[in-house]
């Protein structure tokens, strides 16, 4: 397939190249200067420098990814620090007296003057342009997330052309942003008349592509799908093009095929420096740590504690978080060669028992204990820098980046020569035409020369773009008073404040001023109209915090790119967007379900027929219409309920019934990509320690994090509110219950002796409400929680039962065969209207796992065993109960009386018990070992009295001591069929489901969800396993890792994955939230 080409240059521009600006062997005309990402160049600076400068963006940055977790308990790494940050500041290229970046806020490519500092020109894309550009004679080469790469003069910023990358204009929420399924990411190189870029997040689902454009017109001369997130800057070396993938390992492919040749051994990140005797890669997530590897067989050296790397001429310079240093490059390099060879030598003869190989190995141990010493002897220089954000070379002279600071290095002995103060962390350097220009994390770009006396620097700061409105500030315009009273008249009625909102048809542009001021909205106004759009972008950038809080595209009205559900607020223009049924469809298909509300006018007095026929027409199929009279003109307001069939996912395992499915009958078949990014791993428990399951309610999502929680809109994304909650942290959840549910109006937290009562819209705090019947003397903490009917069911445990400590000794107890369940004493219920005390329950020791809820009644494993009763910590494994007598109690949930109480031997059930309840049936699972393969149980009993219906149990072929979850696959009930690895039931018979076999795909610890067609688990990465005739696994994606326990909701038509893998340092390009929605939506 070709790439779309879009020629907006004529042949008369062309030919003006008299006024072009020439490259200079002193510029600096790409991000680190060249395309293999040296950092160097000849170009000396005189030492001291004054400042000359200062240019202050309309907005400061806006990364892509939060920060990562600070802890990975399971591999002792502390302090993690985030491997992708390609975007933390406006990178800056250098290039005939002109200075140009990308913003990743407002979504422009500006050019300044080098002299000034002064804003020259600025051109608008349709996404955020997070890498820096490149210059070529007098062309400029960038691309954006919109999906497109844009060539551009250099002189004056006119488009010579545009070329979308990915195979169509298809676009959804990534980053909190609308930006196309395949954004640009890679910075673009142009080598031989070829622009090489690549696009593409989510490889194998949504498909990445690596391409060349022919550099003066714009016109795809290759294109090869890769296998890979395409994520930092691609490098050019020889014939080999290296692509970082965010992350995990860049990538090596060749240029003039596209064909992969292999990855770079790496610690993950997206910093890759080549020369023509190494490559260097990383900086992983703890020590900073960078790997030196053999260009041509991309063999790994040698690894060492580093953040940059400049090679240069005898020397190889070296920054970490504590010290700038310089190697001997022709000593060090030839001994780490050696050292790589002995080390695979020692690795092979580790391998044989025999004595020759042992005592061939001492001798090569030997030989590396005395290589190790003389590399030490390779350092020519050393010396502590606290600058530490970024590395250059100009000349002989050493420029470092730091917080508030940038500091001059001699090369020759590393003794600092000068210091300048800058605003904000000092992420990028660059040095050209006797300037050294510093960009930083605040959006500021200063610019040193040296010290002339005759040279007297401007007084004045120069400013990007005088009047720009500033990120997260209110909007600065005016708007008319009728905007303003339609504005707020819109917003109410459709009780829109968060989120995202459409406006379709430029005639509307009036309002954005004023719908901006009212709301917290994200407005988008599109427009066909290409002359219309560009006249807007700058008018509103005057306005509004122009990308974060509204920007303007130019679309075919025939075919909106935009994602499905994910509009809260729409406004159409009847002129711009006329009534047929395919924009109906269209008003249809983009409209936010559960409350999503569309404005079609405004219509004069004279337009009554066609305010009848887009009512009829926008009625029915989910959307109520009716029509809204308002001073001098008439509206139609359309609002969409919830989808017909969509699941929730309300408790810990979706129900109180324990299904762990939600019967979504949407979510089922391919998915592509509905929105990605925060929340974040940051605020989330560690994924080894398993928090509690996310929650699903009407259009929201509420995340358990660590002590907090965050709700979002699952259908765009928008992180809506967060509370803190001390004591809130439910870890080992599959052990014990989940403390989270939530009902139409509120999200019921539970945190130590308190239930917190939330409001579901705006996280305020209704109610605390406290256990009822405490004793002074014998403190409980609340440990179950379950909202049914008109009562709110919770129990009674020790303080110390419940799992809260992060650790690596605390990750420890969570996993293998002596896992140790929570329990708890007393059951209550508590009337929610008046939080009054419904009726309690003691009996024994009450095992948490096995708290079920169906049918008018709740269900629940007691113990009476003495060890058991005996132990004051409330959590015990469960060989604790062997003793007995147990019994499986069934309570009138309206009474908590007894209803019928059996003896249950857990002879089957030594490592964990679970029930389920479906269709008057409840079932009992756990397992045990038989000639060292774990087996699994099953008992089948008629939920009404008892009785067994049928009974099961098979071999796993799990061996002892499993350290992935093996011991507790909870299982998951779809209609008439239990789903329980590998096997399937039927749950009326026990019977074997015939040709059903269960293969997790890859590596997996969570349990598994499923909707009515399909079953969700983690293999590595998400899979998905649809239950129809042809019915097959499909890998979701292969960029992401859920989390360790049950964090794939399908529900509300979408596939929720909130991010739950923090603290993973594993090799997966992307750690973030996802939201997926079936093709063809």
């Amino acid at each position: 397939m070709r790439c779309r080409t879009i020629q907006v240059i004529t042949f008369l521009a062309l030919s003006h190249v008299f006024s072009t600006v020439c490259l200079r062997a002193d510029d600096w005309p790409t991000y680190a200067h060249d395309a293999c990402r040296s950092g160097a160049t000849e170009q000396s600076l005189s030492l001291p420098l004054v400042e000359r400068w200062t240019h202050r963006a309309d907005h400061a940055p806006t990364p892509a990814w939060p920060p990562p977790a600070r802890h990975d308990y399971y591999h002792y790494k502390q302090d993690l620090q985030p491997r992708v940050t390609y975007d933390h500041a406006y990178h800056t290229v250098i290039a005939g007296g002109r200075i140009f970046y990308g913003t990743s806020t407002d979504d422009q490519i500006v050019c300044l003057d080098a002299a000034t500092g002064q804003r020259c020109w600025s051109c608008f894309t349709e996404g955020p342009v997070r890498l820096a550009p490149t210059v070529v004679g007098d062309r400029l080469y960038a691309g954006s997330d919109d999906g497109c790469v844009y060539c551009l003069a250099t002189a004056d910023g006119r488009v010579h052309w545009q070329t979308r990358i990915g195979p169509a204009d298809s676009r959804c929420i990534g980053n909190g942003r609308i930006v196309s399924r395949w954004p640009v990411r890679s910075g673009v190189l142009v080598r031989d008349g070829i622009a090489y870029c690549a696009a593409g997040m989510f490889p194998g689902s949504e498909g990445a592509f690596l391409v060349g454009l022919d550099a003066t017109t714009g016109s795809c001369v290759l294109r090869a799908p890769i296998e890979q997130s395409a994520q930092g800057y691609m490098l050019l070396a020889g014939r080999q093009l290296l692509l970082p993938s965010g992350r995990t390992s860049p990538g090596v492919y060749d240029c003039q095929d596209g064909k992969r040749l292999g990855v770079l051994s790496s610690p993950g990140g997206a910093y890759t420096v080549v020369t023509e005797d190494l490559v260097a890669t990383g900086r992983g997530d703890t020590l900073d740590e960078l790997s030196i590897l053999e260009p041509a067989t991309r063999e790994q050296l040698i690894t060492f504690d580093g953040r940059h790397l400049i090679a240069h001429g005898t020397r190889l310079f070296v920054q970490n978080r504590t010290h700038l240093s310089a190697l001997d490059r022709g000593k060090f390099l030839p001994l780490a060669r050696e050292h790589a060879v002995l080390r695979n030598q020692l690795a092979a003869l580790e391998k044989r028992k025999d004595e020759a190989a042992s005592a061939e190995a001492a001798g090569v141990k030997a030989r590396l204990a005395e290589l190790k010493a003389d590399m030490h002897t390779c350092w020519v220089w050393r010396t502590p820098c606290p600058h530490v954000e970024s590395l250059i070379l100009a000349g002989d002279t050493l420029f470092a980046g730091g917080q508030t600071e940038v500091a001059a290095y001699s090369a020759a002995d590393g003794q600092q020569l000068w210091t300048g103060a800058v605003e904000g962390r000092a992420c990028s350097l660059a040095v050209a035409q006797g300037q050294l220009v510093v960009s930083t994390d605040a959006g500021v770009i200063q610019c040193f020369q040296a010290s002339d006396p005759a040279v007297q620097p401007p007084a004045a700061v120069s400013d990007a773009a005088p009047g720009a409105a500033a990120a997260g500030a209110a909007p600065t315009a005016d708007p008319a008073a009728a905007d303003q009273e339609l504005a707020r008249t819109l917003l109410a009625q459709a009780q829109a404040d968060q989120g995202f909102g459409l406006i379709l048809g430029a005639r509307h542009a009036g309002l954005l001023p004023a719908l901006a001021a009212h709301s917290r909205l994200h407005l988008t106004l599109a427009d066909s109209h290409a002359e219309t759009i560009e006249a807007l972008r700058p008018a509103l950038a005057q306005q509004l915090p122009y990308g974060v809080r509204v920007c303007a595209h130019q679309v075919a009205r025939t075919a909106l790119p935009y994602p499905a559900y994910f509009a809260n607020l729409l406004l159409v223009d009847p002129g711009a967007m006329p009534l047929s049924a395919e924009n109906v469809a269209q008003i249809h298909r983009v409209l936010r379900p559960e409350g999503g509300s569309a404005w079609i006018g405004g219509f004069a007095a004279a337009e009554s027929a066609s305010v009848e026929a887009w009512t009829t027409a926008l009625s029915g199929d989910g959307l109520t219409a009716r029509t809204v009279a308002l001073p001098g003109t008439t509206w139609i307001q359309v609002t969409r309920g919830p989808l017909d069939g969509a699941g929730q996912w309300t408790h810990g395992f979706a129900d109180p019934a324990n299904t762990a499915c939600t019967m979504d009958q949407h979510v089922h078949g391919p998915l592509r990509v509905q929105w990605y990014g925060e929340p974040g791993p940051r605020l989330m428990a560690d994924r080894h320690h398993r928090n509690v399951p996310p929650l699903y309610k009407a259009g929201r999502m509420f995340v358990p994090g660590d002590n907090l929680v965050i709700a979002v809109d699952a259908y765009n994304g928008t992180n809506l509110w967060q509370r803190d909650i001390p004591q809130s942290l439910r870890l080992g959840a599959f052990l014990d219950c989940s403390n989270y549910v939530v009902d139409d109006r509120a999200l019921y937290v539970v945190a130590g002796p308190t239930c917190h009562e939330l409001d579901v819209v705006t996280g305020a705090t209704m109610r605390e409400l406290a256990m009822p019947d405490q004793v002074a003397d014998e403190p409980r903490q609340w440990g179950y929680v379950a909202r049914v009917d008109e009562l709110l069911i919770g129990s009674q445990c020790r303080p110390g039962a419940a799992y809260f400590e992060q650790s690596r000794e605390a990750d420890l107890a969570l996993w293998y065969d002596s896992m140790s369940l929570v329990t708890s004493d007393t059951l209550f219920a508590l009337n929610v209207q008046d939080a009054s005390r419904r009726w309690r329950y003691q009996s024994g020791l009450l095992l948490n796992t096995t708290i079920t809820i169906g049918g008018g009644r709740l269900y629940v494993l007691s113990n009476h065993s003495p060890a058991a009763l005996e132990n004051r910590q409330g959590r015990m494994p469960m060989s604790t109960f062997l003793e007995g007598p147990n019994f499986l109690v069934a309570l009138d949930l309206q009474t908590g009386k007894e209803l019928w109480k059996i003896p249950l031997s857990l002879e089957n059930y030594r490592h964990i018990a679970y029930t389920n309840y479906a269709q008057e049936k409840l079932l009992v699972s756990g397992n045990r070992y038989i000639d060292n393969k774990l087996w699994y149980f099953f008992e089948m009993l008629d939920a009404a009295t008892g009785q067994t219906l049928w009974t099961a149990g098979h071999n796993t072929l799990y061996d002892p001591r499993g350290g992935h979850g093996e011991q507790n696959r909870h299982p998951t009930i779809v209609g008439n069929t239990v789903y329980t690895y590998p096997l399937a039931y039927d749950l009326h018979t026990g019977q074997q489901r015939e040709g059903w076999k269960f293969d997790r795909l890859g590596h997996g610890c969570g349990n598994v969800s499923a909707s009515a067609g399909s079953l969700f688990w983690r293999g590595g990465n998400p899979w998905q396993w649809d239950l129809g005739p042809d019915g097959q696994a499909r890998r979701i994606n292969t960029v992401s890792r859920p989390g360790c326990f049950i964090n794939m909701l399908p529900v509300g038509g979408l596939l929720l994955i909130p991010e739950a893998s923090s603290g993973c340092t594993c090799a997966y390009p992307l750690q973030t939230s996802l939201a997926y929605v079936p093709e063809g939506v």
